[in-house]
């Protein structure tokens, strides 16, 4: 049996109630948990934070809060200012970009990336994430493409629009794939978008910010202990091929539900006790670290 548990944390800006220094703070109690526990993960930096980052801080505090000298700390793309690249039916709110203003953001968005932070960019979270990612639209896939992304993550939505898809959309096996043969790898997200815990103007989304912070830290971690035990049982049932679980995390609202970090340490435990490899998003282009 073969399950991979994707640590991939969306850093930027919030609208919830955590302010810049708590976010902060978690980042970097989140850098020495993983680099202790020797887990690899992603952070998908969204550009206009990195611009902001860049000039308030020198390039120790960036390490400290990005972990650009750790070995397992991957940094990755998620656009420059958040803007969703498709209309979504639960969140009428929010207008989409045209497709040249995707390609304008992410350029924008990798050249502040390499230019403040040193790192080279091959992947990209899409803001807000949609149900079957881009199968709808080639055209965004091919500026991926032709941009020479090597992955994007965008497929974190349910049929329903909502942010907790599971492993099966009807037939479909939810996990990483192509499009139409063109080189390019969608990594799909499984359970909650972790905004949900924050609270979330999605539709449909329990009130799990008002819940008492124990019952939240239980329920978190056995929603995701259950996703990683499952990919497991489909692993065995597939002739272990190797089945992953997507996550999509955000640091700002952890700062809110999960400040001393202690979701996050548990899910790394229960991975660790349960034979689940925990890697970030760019293994899947580059091996595991």
């Amino acid at each position: 049996m073969a399950a991979t548990f994707l640590l991939g944390f969306d850093v930027g800006c919030s609208r919830h109630s955590s302010s810049l220094e708590d976010t902060l703070g978690v980042l970097e109690r989140m850098n020495h948990l993983m680099d202790e526990a020797e887990v690899q993960r992603t952070y998908f930096m969204l550009g206009n934070f990195v611009e902001e980052m860049a000039g308030r801080f020198n390039s120790g505090e960036l390490d400290k809060y990005f972990g650009l000298s750790s070995p397992l700390a991957d940094v990755q793309s998620h656009t420059y200012s958040h803007r969703a690249w498709m209309s979504l039916p639960t969140r009428p709110d929010v207008a989409p970009a045209s497709t040249q203003e995707i390609s304008a953001e992410l350029d924008m968005a990798r050249g502040i990336i390499k230019d403040k932070l040193g790192r080279d960019v091959i992947g990209v979270r899409t803001p807000y994430g949609y149900y079957k990612g881009l199968e709808e639209y080639p055209e965004i896939v091919g500026v991926l493409v032709e941009a020479e992304y090597r992955y994007v993550s965008s497929d974190l939505r349910d049929k329903d629009w909502g942010i907790c898809p599971g492993f099966q959309d009807g037939d479909a096996l939810r996990q990483p794939r192509d499009y139409w043969g063109w080189p390019l790898l969608e990594i799909p997200s499984h359970g909650w978008q972790d905004s949900a815990f924050a609270g979330s103007k999605t539709a449909g989304v329990p009130q799990f910010d008002l819940w008492e912070k124990s019952k939240l830290e239980v329920y978190a971690i056995s929603h995701y202990g259950e996703l990683m035990l499952e990919a497991k049982k489909i692993s065995k049932s597939n002739g272990n091929k190797e089945i992953f679980v997507g996550s999509c995390f955000h640091p700002f609202a952890m700062a809110s539900y999960d400040k001393d970090l202690r979701i996050l340490s548990g899910l790394i435990d229960f991975a660790k006790k349960n034979e689940v490899h925990v890697a970030g998003y760019s293994s899947l282009v580059f091996g595991a670290g």
